[in-house]
């Protein structure tokens, strides 16, 4: 699991935390992802696959995915903290 910061409006920031997993019997990739603290489940697991091309040396496979992860609301706290 990895860990990033994701840029949410002005200054802000909120961890993200990403997973790769390969299903044991097909060998297929899955990309999870949460808020940090959240469910895996309110994303669920995303096919990752791989078919967006290659590496210049041809080592390794490459895919272009988009995943957007619901972000906890702003608490009151650093709401007052903004104005």
């Amino acid at each position: 699991m990895v860990a990033l910061d994701a840029p949410v409006g002005g200054d802000g920031a909120v961890s993200v935390e990403i997973a790769v997993v390969r299903d044991t019997v097909s060998g297929k990739l899955y990309l999870n992802a949460r808020a940090e603290g959240g469910s895996w489940s309110d994303l669920g697991a995303i096919a990752l696959s791989l078919d967006d091309g290659y590496s210049s040396d041809g080592s390794y496979r490459y895919g272009d995915t988009t995943v957007v992860v619901p972000l906890p609301a702003a608490s009151e706290d650093e709401d007052e903290d903004a104005s």
